[in-house]
C-alpha cells in the first residue's frame, strides 16, 4: 500500500467532514450576511426614526405657536369685550340721564297747567314759576 487508507468508510467519514466544514463555513458566511443585512436596517431604521422625531418636533412647534397665537387673540378679544362692556355701562349711564333730563324738560313745560298762586312774605306768585325754578335747578344737577 503506498500510505492512503482505502478504506471505504473513512473515506466517507471523511467526506461527510469535509461536507459538515463546507456547510459551517456557509453558515459563517450566511450569518455575516444576516448580521451586515440587520446594522443596515437598524441604519435605516435609526435614520427614519430621526426624520419621523424632527417632523414631529417641527410639528409640536408650529401647534404650539398656533395655541400661542390663539391665545394672545383670545386675550385681545376678551380685552375688547371688556372694553365694549363699560362703554356699553356708559352708554346706558348716559341714556338714563337723557331719559331724566327729558321727563324734566316735559314736566318744565306742563308747569302752566293747574296753577295757583301764592304769597311769599307780602309778595303774590305763581306756582308754575316756583315749579320751573325747582326743576330748572335739577335740570342743572343741584335738585
Amino acid at each position: 500500500m503506498s500510505g492512503k487508507s482505502k478504506d471505504p468508510g473513512l473515506a466517507a467519514g471523511g467526506a461527510w467532514a469535509l461536507i459538515e466544514a463546507a456547510s459551517l463555513e456557509a453558515d459563517a458566511v450566511t450569518q455575516k450576511q444576516l448580521v451586515g443585512n440587520i446594522e443596515s436596517l437598524k441604519t435605516s431604521f435609526d435614520s427614519i426614526l430621526n426624520k419621523v422625531a424632527q417632523k414631529m418636533d417641527s410639528s409640536n412647534k408650529y401647534f404650539d405657536a398656533k395655541i400661542n397665537t390663539l391665545n394672545q387673540q383670545l386675550d385681545d378679544v376678551k380685552s375688547h369685550l371688556v372694553l365694549v362692556n363699560n362703554k356699553v355701562g356708559t352708554l346706558k349711564s348716559l341714556m338714563e340721564e337723557d331719559c331724566k333730563r327729558k321727563t324734566l324738560e316735559s314736566a318744565r313745560a306742563l308747569t302752566k297747567l293747574g296753577t295757583f298762586e301764592y304769597y311769599d312774605r307780602s309778595t303774590r306768585k305763581d306756582s308754575s314759576d316756583l315749579a320751573r325754578e325747582v326743576l330748572d335747578w335739577f335740570l342743572l344737577g343741584y335738585g
